[in-house]
C-alpha cells in the first residue's frame, strides 16, 4: 500500500474543505484504472471533518483527524474524543506534528498517550517522527531514537505494526526544499533497523514509513522513486488541488508500472 496524505493544517474553512473534497473525489472517481495499492487521505480541521467524511463516503478518498485527546470521555473542555471520532467514520489520526510541539508544548508523553488512545479505538495513527537540525549525525540518531522509544513506550509489538510512521526533518517543514532522496532513504533504513533492534526482527522491516516535509512540484517525483518509502505526506502544498491531482496521477502510473 502507498499512502498520499494531505495535511490542510488551519487553512480551509468548512465550505472550502467541502469544495476541495468534492473536487478531489470527482478526480479520483474519473481515474478508471486507479491502483488498489494507492490510498489518498485528507486531514481537514475539526470543524470540517464530519462534512468531509460525508462527502467522501463510497469513494477511494478517505479523511483523517489532525489530532485527538487521549481519553474517550470526561471533563476535558475543548478536546476531541477518539471514541467520537470513530463514531463519525474517521479512520486515521495525525499525531506528533512538530507544530504542536513547538506552538502548544505537546511533549513525548502526551503523544504516547494519544497513540494508545488511537489504537484503543481501532483508529490508525500516522505518527510523525521529526528530526531536529544538527550537523552531528550521532546526535540526530540519538534524538530520533529517544523520540521513537518514548512514542512507542508500553505498546505491544502487534500494536506497533498498526502504526504508519511519517519521517519529517523539522528543517524541511513549511519550506520549498525537501530532504535529498539519498538522505531520506538513509534515515528510513536507519529507523527500520532501530525498531528491529528494540522490538524484534521484522517489526521495523515491515513497518509502514512515509516521508513529509517540503514536498512540492519540483521534488515529489524523486521522492516517489524511493523504494524504501510507503507513502508521501504533503502539507501546505496540498492546498493546491491541481498539484495534488498531478501527484496522484503520477503515483498511480508508477504503481501500475511496478505491478
Amino acid at each position: 500500500m502507498f499512502y498520499i496524505t494531505c495535511g490542510w493544517k488551519m487553512n480551509l474553512g468548512v465550505s472550502s474543505s467541502i469544495h476541495y473534497a468534492k473536487k478531489i473525489k470527482e478526480f479520483i472517481v474519473s481515474i478508471n484504472d486507479l491502483s488498489r495499492d494507492l490510498r489518498i487521505i485528507v486531514f481537514p480541521d475539526f470543524l470540517s471533518l464530519y462534512s468531509v467524511i460525508e462527502v467522501l463516503k463510497s469513494s477511494p478518498v478517505e479523511a483523517g483527524s489532525q489530532d485527538l485527546f487521549w481519553e474517550d470521555k470526561g471533563a476535558f473542555t475543548g478536546e476531541v474524543s477518539p471514541l467520537f471520532l470513530s463514531e463519525i467514520g474517521c479512520k486515521y489520526i495525525l499525531l506528533g506534528h512538530p507544530e504542536r510541539s513547538i506552538n502548544l508544548k505537546e511533549d513525548k508523553q502526551m503523544v504516547n498517550k494519544k497513540v494508545k488512545a488511537t489504537l484503543r479505538n481501532n483508529l490508525t495513527p500516522f505518527l510523525i517522527v521529526f528530526e531536529k537540525k544538527d550537523p552531528d549525525k550521532e546526535k540526530i540518531f540519538l534524538q530520533v531514537r529517544e523520540d521513537i522509544l518514548s512514542y512507542l513506550e508500553g505498546l505491544e509489538t502487534d500494536e506497533i505494526s498498526k502504526i504508519i510512521m511519517i519521517y519529517e526533518p523539522l528543517w524541511a517543514i513549511n519550506t520549498a526544499d525537501a530532504a535529498p532522496p539519498d538522505y531520506i532513504r538513509e534515515k528510513v533504513i536507519s529507523v527500520r533497523k532501530l525498531i528491529d533492534k528494540e522490538y524484534g526482527s521484522g517489526i521495523g522491516s515491515n513497518l509502514r514509513i512515509t516521508y513529509g516535509g517540503g514536498v512540492n512540484e519540483n521534488n515529489f517525483k524523486d521522492i516517489l522513486d524511493i523504494k524504501e518509502l510507503d507513502g508521501i505526506g504533503i502539507g501546505h502544498a496540498s492546498l493546491d488541488l491541481d498539484f495534488m491531482k498531478h501527484i496522484i496521477k503520477t503515483a498511480n502510473e508508477k504503481k501500475k508500472r511496478v505491478v
